[in-house]
């Protein structure tokens, strides 16, 4: 999973984590496997998702557990995107109706360990768009030219990509 983040194969949305209260969801089945249905608001990165990490209050109502499910499998299940309006334009948020999602339980824990949880997605997720970048950045200077000669082949250039490549790894 974590390769797959750092990669930039799949992604994933954010849900009732950090400043936001756990969500409260209505459950079916039983652990570790169940079925979800009910409202998940303010989910960043909603419709790109691939899985949904979702902070919400157990299926006993006893305390929070985290839950991941896969947005992209099931005939059964429903999900539902509305956009909201942001004034962040740099990344898009939504609403989510589930309807009977399969959501697996990764831990009951402490909301500080499901923060430290999040925080290492996030880690992963921005991990694989910085090396995207270098890797978009290697690619413009092999084909831009500044004096007939590719930018790549100044040794400036080469230092700052060095720099880069040593800082992302």
């Amino acid at each position: 999973f974590g390769q797959q983040l750092e990669s930039g194969t799949k992604r994933v949305a954010l849900a009732g984590c950090s400043f936001m209260r756990p969500v409260a969801l209505e459950f079916r089945n039983r652990a570790p496997l169940f079925r979800v249905s009910g409202s998940v608001p303010f989910v960043q990165t909603g419709p790109e998702a691939d899985y949904l990490l979702l902070c919400a209050s157990d299926a006993a109502g006893t305390g929070e557990s985290l839950y991941i499910a896969d947005l992209k499998v099931g005939k059964e299940q429903k999900v539902t995107k509305k956009p909201i309006a942001s004034l962040d334009i740099s990344r898009s948020f939504y609403d989510l109706e589930l309807g009977n999602v399969a959501v697996l339980r990764l831990a009951e824990t402490t909301p500080a360990e499901i923060r430290i949880v999040l925080w290492a997605v996030i880690a992963e997720e921005l991990s694989g768009i910085c090396a995207k970048v270098v890797e978009l950045t290697v690619e413009y200077v092999k084909t831009r030219k500044q004096f007939g000669v590719p930018v790549g082949g100044f040794q400036a250039v080469q230092h700052g990509g060095a720099a880069d490549v040593h800082a992302l790894e």
